[in-house]
């Protein structure tokens, strides 16, 4: 269980930052444009 909560964390903390990366990332590019 506990290995099973590491696993876990290590693969959904990355996709999260993936996706705050990617809102960032359109947010300059619309206040770009």
């Amino acid at each position: 269980m506990i290995n099973y909560d590491i696993l876990h964390i290590n693969v959904v903390l990355p996709h999260c930052r993936n996706e705050i990366n990617r809102v960032k990332l359109k947010d300059n590019l619309i206040f770009l444009q």
